[in-house]
């Protein structure tokens, strides 16, 4: 009995620590979360930084995971935990700037387009992926650096301008070559 009492009584101490752990590490936006749930699909455009299709619009999103806030969590330890928080910053697509070039992607409603009517998508290595379209396939370069997401994070409309993310897309005969 002495045993049962104090495995109940570890677990129900468990129960109660972890959802406020847990709520420590969610994003303070369930706007992020729907978007995920109720994506058509994402893929990774370079390390923390993954492309998610929603259904109304195309954010790349920094995650900000490192491997401390991983152990730190791992350890229950909650002062490591909110030291390596990590900070998710999300922007749409239609801020990119998207080179005019051969491809069929030359601006930003292209670029969306392309992405949400795509058959499927698959990062290639960092910054650049592959786009399977409904009549064609284009390798893209997404030049998306952390300032970028530093500024947006601050809402510093210059930093965000002087980083603005750059793509660059190439059509398949074009590579294959």
């Amino acid at each position: 009995m002495i045993k049962f009492t104090k495995l109940t009584t570890v677990v129900a101490v468990a129960l109660v620590a972890m959802p406020a752990m847990a709520q420590n590490v969610q994003s303070p936006s369930k706007g992020l979360y729907r978007l995920i749930d109720n994506s058509d699909g994402y893929f990774n455009v370079r390390d923390n930084v993954v492309m998610i299709e929603g259904e109304d619009d195309i954010k790349a999103c920094r995650f900000g995971l490192t491997p401390e806030f991983f152990a730190a969590y791992g350890a229950g330890d909650a002062a490591g935990i909110e030291v390596n928080q990590p900070e998710v910053v999300c922007a749409s697509i239609t801020e990119f700037n998207v080179v005019d070039t051969a491809a069929e992607i030359n601006d930003t409603a292209e670029l969306y387009n392309f992405i949400d009517n795509s058959e499927a998508y698959v990062n290639v290595t960092q910054n650049i992926v592959m786009i399977e379209g409904e009549s064609d396939i284009e390798f893209c370069h997404f030049d998306l650096s952390d300032e970028y997401f530093a500024a947006v994070a601050g809402n510093d409309d210059a930093a965000m301008a002087a980083n603005q993310p750059k793509v660059t897309c190439v059509p398949f005969a074009d590579v294959s070559k």
